[in-house]
């Protein structure tokens, strides 16, 4: 299995849903690939039997990478917002391409929203639509061919309001007593994870407190 890919791993869970063996599997081999998901996923299995200085790490990986949901985690296709900043209007897209060793910057005419495709992550602090990587990889695609023939940039029109979709976002901060007990970064709380980071944290000041 030492040659296993991502992707074989994830079919082994589809095959048996309920085998936690299977994702333990998995965790550990993201673990070995230097992945922080892997041990989320070791955290998360404990999730109930954890001390209060566990229950804070879980909260920190949760809040940097979402609580981890295999094999089919209908918002994996969706890149996830990092913080940023963007001013009123319309959207305005801004990609940063890397061709031939030059870096090129993108912008369609809307109000900034930084796609860093590399990464799969959007920075934005406006939580209200998402990119996909398919659009995004369209998009790029189109930029390569006009680099390639020599045309400017510049007459590039990026047609992209058509992908945009709800997706995965943060929705709160972390709050400042947690946060302050981590490295430096501003971190979000996705929201179909607030619920449940939320309980976590309360469990976390209710343990300490004691």
């Amino acid at each position: 299995m030492a040659t296993a890919t991502e992707r074989e791993f994830l079919d082994a869970i589809r095959r048996a849903p309920d085998d936690a063996v299977a994702v333990q599997v998995y965790g550990d081999w993201l673990l070995d690939q230097g992945d922080p998901r892997g041990e989320l996923i070791a955290l998360q299995a404990r999730e109930a039997e954890l001390d209060a200085p566990h229950v804070l790490r879980l909260l920190q990986l949760a809040a940097e990478h979402g609580f981890i949901r295999v094999p089919d985690d209908p918002e994996r296709d969706v890149l996830r917002f990092a913080g940023g900043v963007v001013t009123e209007g319309a959207y305005r897209i801004v990609y940063e391409v890397v061709h031939r060793g030059c870096a090129v910057r993108v912008v369609e005419s809307r109000t900034e929203l930084r796609i860093d495709v590399d990464n799969n992550v959007v920075r934005t602090d406006k939580p209200r639509v998402m990119i996909t990587p398919h659009a995004a990889c369209s998009v790029l695609a189109e930029i390569s061919a006009a680099i390639l023939a020599g045309e400017p940039l510049a007459k590039i029109e990026l047609v992209t309001a058509a992908n945009l979709r709800i997706g995965r976002f943060p929705t709160d901060r972390v709050p400042d007593d947690i946060a302050a007990l981590w490295p430096p970064g501003v971190r979000h709380i996705d929201f179909r994870d607030l619920a449940r980071w939320r309980a976590l944290a309360n469990r976390w000041r209710s343990a300490r407190s004691t």
